[in-house]
C-alpha cells in the first residue's frame, strides 16, 4: 500500500529498465555497459534456471504465457533425458534455453514474456 513503492513502480513502468548511457562511470571503451549487460545476462539465464527447476519439481506458472513456458521446459527436459536421480550439464541446459531467455525478463514482483504482438507496454492511450 506504499504509493511511491515497488509494486506502484511496476504498474506504472511496466517491465522499462534503467539505461547506461555513454559516458557514465566511464568511456564505452572501457566495456562498463558490456560489462553490465553480461551481468544482466547471466542473472536472467540463473532466474530462468531457477524456473526451469521449479517447474520441473512440480511448481506451475501463472500468465497468458505459463503452459507455453512449462510445455517449452518439459520438451527440453526430454530432450536433455533430465530425469529423477540424472546429474544434467548445467551449461547445455542454459544452451537450450537461450531460445526461451530471448523473450522471457525475470523481475522482483513479476516475471514478464515478452510478445510484441500482446505487450501492453507498447501500446500507446488512445
Amino acid at each position: 500500500n506504499e504509493p511511491f513503492g515497488t509494486v506502484a513502480g511496476m504498474r506504472q513502468f511496466g517491465h522499462v529498465r534503467e539505461v547506461t548511457f555513454e559516458g557514465y562511470a566511464g568511456s564505452v571503451e572501457a566495456g562498463f555497459r558490456d560489462e553490465v549487460e553480461a551481468a544482466r545476462a547471466a542473472g536472467k539465464m540463473r532466474d530462468l534456471i531457477d524456473m526451469y527447476t521449479d517447474v520441473k519439481a512440480g511448481a506451475r506458472l501463472g500468465g497468458p504465457m505459463g503452459a507455453k513456458l512449462e510445455a517449452d521446459f518439459r520438451h527440453i527436459a526430454e530432450v536433455l533425458g533430465d530425469l529423477p536421480g540424472k546429474v544434467v550439464d548445467e551449461k547445455r541446459l542454459a544452451q537450450m534455453l537461450k531460445n526461451v531467455a530471448r523473450e522471457v525478463y525475470p523481475a522482483l514482483i513479476n516475471d514478464c514474456f515478452f510478445d510484441a504482438a500482446t505487450a501492453r507496454c507498447l501500446k500507446r492511450p488512445e
